[in-house]
């Protein structure tokens, strides 16, 4: 699962940008986008930390032919085939990941892993880890302190009352490494899960492996989980219920609970 995200990148206000540049160059377009808009719209643009359930939108990086471009789209998928506002609004509380076993199957997914597949670039994200009873949220992120390219697939879906277009997306996930295993150990899963993070050449193969019907032998080999000696994690404070905090620096910021110190796994994994 990933439904709670930091976003680091500058907060995508327009419709896009365009550029020729390689897949490689990904920070170079994040970066010639926040020169070109941020001084002139100075709106909020980053997110501590966000959730998927507030379908937040957040900048996708996707190929239009060779040109990369980046779009605000909403999170949580709704498929082009929905039919009415009522079904939209429903669907995208159930979109916000894609298992990448499953996606070329799933009528919600299938077409999008097909053809339309992006990334986003996180700082981090969220996993709440249980113990005696209780759910504690922790930040996980890479050990080398960079960014995070994440595998997404999107879709545009157009209501047909109003006439307005929704771009949004999904997560893909994969299953959890041995760090996820102990800190995503909610017992109604069957299995710790997380996002499909994507290095070098992976990231060309993923945005430009063009459809065709067996397209999922080339892609679905790349939805592997990174190694657990690549990443850390560390509590936070609450992130839902009356004491989260919000959309503040402190939410990504460290927190000791004393209580887990008990948390023999835990205190080992993380050692």
């Amino acid at each position: 699962m990933c439904y709670d995200v930091q976003v680091g990148h500058e907060r995508l206000i327009k419709d896009g940008i365009h550029s020729g540049a390689p897949c490689e160059q990904i920070n170079k377009l994040i970066d010639d986008y926040n020169e070109k808009f941020n001084p002139a719209f100075p709106l909020p643009n980053v997110y501590h930390h966000v959730s998927a359930f507030t379908h937040p939108e957040i900048g996708v990086i996707h190929k239009q032919g060779d040109e990369l471009v980046i779009e605000p789209m909403t999170w949580g998928l709704i498929p082009f085939w929905v039919k009415d506002r009522a079904l939209a609004n429903k669907l995208w509380n159930q979109t916000p990941n894609a298992r990448a076993e499953t996606m070329f199957e799933k009528p919600s997914y299938r077409a999008a892993a097909r053809k339309r597949r992006g990334i986003i670039v996180i700082n981090s994200f969220y996993e709440h880890h249980h113990f005696s009873g209780k759910a504690y949220p922790f930040n996980v992120r890479y050990k080398k302190g960079e960014s995070m390219v994440v595998a997404v697939l999107h879709e545009e879906w157009k209501d047909k009352e109003t006439e307005e277009v929704v771009k949004s997306f999904s997560i893909v996930t994969t299953g959890g490494n041995e760090l996820m295993s102990v800190i995503h150990n909610n017992p109604k899963l069957k299995e710790p899960r997380m996002p499909v993070f994507l290095e070098g050449e992976a990231i060309n193969e993923w945005l430009g492996t063009p459809e065709s019907s067996d397209s999922h032998l080339t892609l679905l080999p790349l939805c592997k989980p990174l190694l657990s000696e690549e990443l850390t994690a560390y509590p936070v404070k609450p992130l839902r219920g009356k004491n989260a905090l919000g959309n503040i620096p402190e939410a990504a910021e460290q927190y000791e609970y004393p209580e887990l110190v008990l948390d023999t796994e835990l205190v080992d994994i993380l050692s």
